[in-house]
């Protein structure tokens, strides 16, 4: 049986209404939705260059980070089971190592926490716990947030 070809039917009537919703912010959707795209690769592209960009989008109050995060989630049907708001990093790693459908981290509450996660994936580093043995993303997380981490050079480089 050779499997049919995903469809794009889907991405016209999705774009267009981001385009409708979004108004001036529509061009920071279309990056979010290319870093989904981006995320699906994430394993690809640590083997093949030691390290893959990890998505983390920033902005004020009301931007619609949250709607863009989700419409892009939604490209894989995963705008329900794979979006999240809290979590260790720890947990968060545990997540990504699961499977290869980028996660969504909205509106985090602790920015080293997020920007450690950041560091790691940016370098595909492993983690190591005692109860969960080693732990490799296969993933990226998308991350929105109302905060910057450029303040802080280790986060800034990635």
């Amino acid at each position: 049986v050779i499997p049919k070809m995903l469809s794009t039917d889907g991405l016209h009537p999705l774009l267009d209404a981001l385009h409708k919703v979004m108004k001036q912010n529509f061009p920071a959707a279309l990056v979010v939705l290319g870093s989904a795209g981006l995320s699906m690769h994430y394993k690809t592209l640590v083997e093949k260059n030691g390290e893959c960009p990890a998505p983390f989008i920033c902005g004020g109050v009301g931007t619609g980070k949250s709607l863009a995060l989700r419409a892009a989630l939604s490209l894989f049907g995963s705008h329900k089971t794979c979006f999240y708001s809290r979590g260790t990093r720890e947990k968060l790693l545990q997540h990504l190592s699961w499977s290869a459908l980028p996660i969504g981290i909205d509106d985090p509450q602790k920015p080293d926490t997020i920007g450690e996660l950041m560091v790691d994936l940016f370098n595909g580093a492993k983690s190591t716990t005692i109860s969960h043995g080693d732990i490799q993303p296969i993933t990226t997380g998308i991350v929105t947030a109302n905060f910057n981490l450029s303040q802080k050079l280790k986060y800034h480089s990635r």
